[in-house]
């Protein structure tokens, strides 16, 4: 009996195991409602720049670019008419809206994680990125959990009836989900650092800062204020770079430890909005930024939400103190729901609404994007014809382009200490007794190259040549010269030369031995 008691026992006792405690545990998915609200409307960004040109990108009327053509797989996914695109990209539109909302939630989160990347995937040349791949799998498994439970109009319309303290709410146990969803994003997000870092391991040119330094010179992702500025210190790049690759080394580890997990998290939202600054980067940060509050727990937003009423009572009580309008805005604790009391609407109207408002909104776009007529079919003149090319611009167009040997080349500059394989403390003043380091950055691909460097004094006169091997992998060489008593004070050309052609030019000034410095330059590129 005793035996049989004890097993009976065990059956009825929940499982407590690690994996149970890991994947099943149940709580209320703040951290979800709040990728679900932010993660559309940051893909709402890119979505709306794109719909005017739905037609063209991803349709038969246009000039679409499957991902599945490149690997030979044609026709793998259907290319739409351009009005059926139209409308299914209206309808893209729709469904984010309403899955921020929180209107239909699941039915809205999936119909998007199916659009989306079904829209992505038919070009490749333009839409589908990295942040598309990222957004895209998030999608499917916020449609995979019950993140509509809170913060959404599906949770208001089911409390409707119901008469609720708003911070009762918090403790409402009939919202308590199973945490796996949240865990699948943060091992997607784990696995994308870890990735990566593999990546940046394997790949010298980052290592070195140098793919950082293309990067921030370049504006092919956007303006960014501060990259341009900060190529002029290579050894903080080398720094960047190397901290970076740690740190996404590490990422996995240190965010699964409470003691750690808000700092790492810290750093990788600097990290992200750096990258804004530096790289020009704007719809990526935020998507991870966003699958930061996968790690959100609900018992930190509990007490979230106690220093939110903390906070609202000490501002409700300044405001009494001085006599001051609106105190009744931040009085805490007296207000109560006044939701109405009858039954919610039944299932098939709220159903017929949703399908009316998709189907309204999705004719209007179709509509609108009608008269905007993008191919000018029904303007005066008919559809725009298209200009034929002349045979000169053809042949222009075709005809292979030389490489320049001075395309070959980056930057050439000067200075006095090398630290990591950089040029750091970029000078034209040197003293007797110092030695001059001429630096060479070269663009890559390069073939083997016999690069010749000449000291040359105001007038043009050959003072010194000496010459170095650039192999097809170096991405920079360098040139050394001391500053001896050879060299009388005065100015000089070092001058950098390739295949017998003069590729650049730098001045610098030799000093008297009691002279000050008077100039420092910065890196200058080709």
């Amino acid at each position: 009996m005793l035996t049989q008691h004890a097993s009976e026992s065990a059956i009825e006792q929940p499982r407590t195991g690690w994996w149970t405690r890991l994947f099943f545990s149940r709580e209320v998915p703040y951290g979800l409602a709040i990728i679900r609200i932010y993660l559309p409307l940051v893909l709402l960004i890119d979505v709306l720049n794109r719909w005017r040109f739905a037609r063209e990108l991803f349709s038969t009327d246009g000039a679409p670019a499957p991902l599945a053509d490149n690997f030979r797989y044609l026709n793998w996914l259907p290319v739409p008419a351009g009005t059926v695109a139209v409308a299914g990209y209206t309808a893209l539109v729709f469904f984010l809206i309403a899955s921020s909302l929180g209107w239909w939630t699941r039915v809205s989160l999936l119909a998007a994680a199916v659009l989306y990347p079904y829209f992505t995937l038919l070009d490749c040349m333009t839409t589908i990125t990295k942040y598309t791949v990222i957004s895209s799998h998030m999608l499917l498994v916020l449609a995979l959990s019950n993140v509509g439970t809170v913060w959404s109009i599906d949770s208001r319309l089911r409390r409707r009836g119901e008469r609720r303290l708003p911070w009762s709410l918090l403790n409402d146990d009939s919202r308590l989900c199973a945490v796996w969803p949240q865990r699948l994003i943060q091992f997607l997000l784990c696995a994308i650092y870890f990735g990566a870092a593999m990546t940046k391991l394997r790949t010298s040119s980052f290592l070195s800062g140098d793919q950082l330094r293309y990067w921030m010179l370049t504006h092919v992702n956007g303006p960014h204020p501060v990259g341009e500025y900060l190529t002029q210190f290579p050894l903080v790049l080398l720094l960047c770079a190397l901290v970076t690759l740690v740190w996404e080394v590490v990422f996995p580890f240190v965010v699964s430890q409470p003691r750690t997990k808000w700092l790492t998290l810290g750093i990788g939202a600097v990290f992200h909005f750096m990258t804004v600054l530096t790289l020009g980067l704007f719809i990526f940060p935020q998507v991870m930024l966003a699958a930061y509050c996968s790690f959100l727990t609900d018992a930190e937003v509990q007490r979230i939400a106690r220093f939110a009423r903390r906070c609202r009572r000490r501002v409700a009580g300044f405001f009494h103190r001085h006599n001051l309008r609106f105190a009744t805005w931040f009085a805490p604790g007296h207000r109560i729901a006044t939701a109405s009391t009858t039954a919610p609407s039944p299932w098939s109207v709220r159903a017929g609404a949703f399908a009316m408002s998709l189907a309204i909104f999705t004719l209007a776009g179709v509509e609108l994007e009608y008269w905007m007529d993008p191919y000018g079919e029904r303007g005066p003149n008919g559809p725009f014809p298209l200009k034929e090319m002349s045979q000169e611009k053809v042949e222009q167009l075709l005809e292979p382009v030389p490489l320049r040997q001075s395309d070959k080349f980056f930057s050439f500059d000067l200075g006095a200490r090398v630290i990591g394989d950089h040029l750091v403390n970029y000078r034209r003043d040197f003293r007797p007794g110092e030695t001059l380091f001429a630096q060479v950055c070269m663009n890559q691909p390069h073939e083997d190259m016999w690069l010749e460097c000449t000291l040359a004094d105001s007038d043009g006169k050959l003072l010194n040549r000496f010459g170095q091997v650039a192999m097809r992998e170096s991405f920079r060489v360098y040139f050394s010269l001391p500053i001896d008593c050879a060299l009388p004070a005065g100015e000089y050309n070092m001058v950098l030369s390739n295949a017998g052609e003069e590729i650049m030019r730098r001045r610098f000034n030799v000093l008297a031995a009691d002279e000050k410095h008077t100039s420092s330059v910065a890196p200058a590129a080709n």
